[in-house]
């Protein structure tokens, strides 16, 4: 039977899958075994907010890829989190929900876009003000313009802001594939999303275009530009790579991805108990016998 017809006839209930045809499903797909047990489909998760204005077509195929990687990265935060609380650290951080709180917004539902349609022109001045104040607060005062584009590298100004927002309480990770270049986003679905948990949040989000500093038309031709010159840049990294005798140690490379702050924090609770180290390596993002490794030169948090 062809794999397209046993697929078929799996999808219609005619045939059972094997647990070995059930493993390699769960790897493709991204989901736990489990999930294929239950006595119906697990009911999509919500995926929060989406604030991608990219006109460019996305298929079904990236928005899976998306919806996966915010899956891995919501667990992750979990995990973090019911960690802090049962080492009774869940102190929750006064930044999170703060507009919310100040009872002059009121709660996004429905659009992601909720919180801020509902305010006239005059409250949104306001609304942002207030942001910039209690954003300066957490990233430092000693944090400005000036110091940002003082450092050398656009490399070093990003390790400014992500080392400020990491001492606030803030994890930054960067991740932009499901552990493989066979699966990295594409420009066109590439984007930063943030978890905003009270005690644990995760990542950061920017937006340019509805914050009213450049129109559509200038949005599209410099997302169409920078777009083409960055897929260049990254066919131009990998032949390099491809063709010199070495490159970036692999622990390297992972531990500049999940941060200093992330780093630490295994570190910490690997070394009080409170996680395992199957559970630490699912925080980092890697296999249990690479923990130790990963560990091995951070600093705690």
């Amino acid at each position: 039977m062809a794999a397209v017809d046993r697929l078929a006839a799996l999808e219609r209930g005619d045939d059972e899958p094997t647990r070995p045809v059930l493993v390699r499903m769960a790897r493709h797909y991204r989901r736990p075994l489990l999930a294929f047990y239950l006595s119906a489909p697990p009911r999509r998760a919500d995926s929060g907010a989406d604030f991608r204005t990219l006109t460019g077509p996305r298929s079904s195929e990236t928005d899976a890829l998306v919806d996966a990687l915010v899956r891995d990265v919501r667990s992750r935060q979990q995990m973090v989190r019911a960690a802090l609380e049962a080492e009774d650290e869940a102190e929750p951080l006064p930044l999170v929900g703060v507009l919310t709180r100040s009872g002059d917004a009121a709660p996004a539902t429905g659009s992601p876009d909720g919180m801020l349609d509902r305010q006239p022109r005059s409250a949104l001045r306001g609304l942002q003000q207030l942001a910039v104040q209690h954003l300066s607060q957490m990233l430092g005062h000693d944090l400005d313009a000036a110091r940002y584009h003082e450092q050398p590298t656009a490399t070093q100004a990003f390790k400014l802001l992500r080392s400020q927002a990491e001492n606030a309480g803030v994890f930054v990770l960067l991740k932009g594939n499901l552990g493989s270049h066979h699966t990295a986003l594409p420009v066109e679905v590439f984007r930063g999303f943030a978890i905003a948990d009270d005690v644990a949040p995760f990542m950061v989000a920017y937006r340019l275009l509805r914050a009213g500093r450049i129109d559509q038309r200038t949005f599209e031709r410099l997302y169409s530009d920078f777009g083409e010159h960055w897929q260049q840049q990254r066919d131009r990294r990998r032949a390099q790579a491809r063709g010199s005798d070495g490159g970036p140690d692999y622990y390297v490379v992972r531990r500049q991805r999940v941060g200093q702050a992330l780093l630490g924090f295994a570190r910490r609770m690997l070394e009080s108990g409170a996680l395992s180290t199957t559970r630490a390596a699912r925080i980092l993002g890697v296999k249990p016998a690479q923990v130790g490794r990963m560990l091995r030169s951070a600093r705690a948090r």
